[in-house]
This record gives structure tokens, sequence and C-alpha cells, in this order.
């Protein structure tokens, strides 16, 4: 019974892990991304600082999506603003 206990928490300790890279990988994607904006290249921006997290969209079930200006929450239409998403499949 221990062992089931400590597995789970091995597990769930693993999924807080993942949870918080992705954060953090698409904080970095809209931070460099707006970091480009005056250029209008916010796209190459955002990867650009992804891939210096160890991020590569497209490689292991990555998958980071760029809008600007951002189609959701509080700032959705407004071009001065990006929104990025990170997604990674753990499988």
């Amino acid at each position: 019974m221990v062992v089931s206990f400590l597995g789970l928490a091995i597990d769930v300790g693993v999924f807080q892990r993942g949870q918080r890279i992705t954060q953090m990988v698409a904080n970095s994607a809209a931070i460099g991304g707006v970091s480009k904006l005056p250029y209008e290249d916010v796209n190459t921006g955002a990867t650009a600082s992804t891939s210096l997290n160890g991020f590569t969209s497209g490689q292991n079930g990555a998958i980071l999506t760029v809008n600007n200006p951002p189609l959701s929450g509080p700032h959705a239409g407004n071009s001065n603003y990006v929104e990025a998403i990170a997604a990674q499949n753990t499988g």
C-alpha cells in the first residue's frame, strides 16, 4: 500500500513539473513575441525564445501557437498584445 502511494506521488509530481515547464515556455514565447512586435516578426521572436528553453514546436508532441492579436482573453483583438499557447504531449 505504501508503494502504491509512493507511485501516485511520483506520478503527480512528474505531471505538475510538466505543467510548470509548459507554462514557462508559453510565458517565454509571449515575451519573445512582444519583443519583436515593433518589427512585425512575432512568430520568429516567440519560437527563438522557446528554443532557448529546449522547446521546439513539432518535435516530441510539442505544439506552440502564437496569435497576434490574441484570440481570447481581456486583450482579444488588440494588436499590441501577443497570445502564446504551448502544449506538450506527455504520451
